[in-house]
């Protein structure tokens, strides 16, 4: 009976100090979820004020670009940087041409039909 009874202390204290350890981390998560909260409020604020008059040398509104124009603006950047690769292609291939010349294309035979596809 003792020994009933002693196990049965211990599981209640056991699971009084769990749930106790459960509240106060509840309790102090929704605290730091507050502060956090009022934080993000305040930069918010801050950024709302100081962004919308702000202006960067050059004339343009930085914090205030629409989707449309930041999305434009890297397709530009995209379209520039493959043409110029293309381009920078194209010229190694003249170069390489220039320097090794391959052999001539033989003429094409006017009276031959060109070969069916899949045979």
């Amino acid at each position: 009976m003792m020994k009933t009874a002693s196990k049965l202390v211990l599981a209640l204290v056991a699971t009084a100090s769990c749930g106790l350890a459960a509240a106060q981390s509840d309790l102090s998560d929704q605290q730091r979820r507050e502060r956090n909260r009022e934080e993000a409020i305040a930069k918010w604020e801050q950024q709302r004020s100081n962004g919308a008059t702000a202006r960067r040398d050059d004339g343009s509104i930085g914090a205030n670009k629409s989707v449309q124009e930041n999305t434009r603006h890297a397709a530009t950047k995209t379209r520039s940087f493959t043409h110029r690769q293309l381009q920078k292609m194209r010229r190694f291939g003249e170069r390489q041409e220039a320097r090794h010349p391959g052999p001539a294309q033989p003429a094409r035979e006017s009276n031959k039909t060109p070969p069916a596809l899949g045979k």
